[in-house]
């Protein structure tokens, strides 16, 4: 059935502990490291999606979604190029 503490038994308390900023950002770099594929595509669609949600000018989605491309582009082709 249920697993039921009795209520004499109290639960300790959870004491949150600290990251440090050196392991979290290892731990960025790592799945960045596996997941890079990810990284261009979705770069690009949260800037196209920025651009959606907030209506601008004709000429300013011009600018903005040649920029994506060229942006998105280097990123794929950067391994390449270094």
């Amino acid at each position: 059935m249920h697993n039921v503490r009795p209520m004499s038994d109290p639960v300790p308390p959870v004491v949150p502990t600290a990251v440090p900023a050196a392991g979290f950002i290892a731990r960025l770099a790592a799945w960045l490291e596996r997941h890079r594929r990810w990284l261009a595509p979705l770069s690009f669609a949260a800037g196209l999606a920025s651009f959606l949600l907030v209506r601008r000018g004709p000429h300013v989605a011009q600018v903005l979604a040649f920029t994506l491309v060229l942006s998105w582009l280097a990123i794929l082709l950067e391994p390449l190029l270094a």
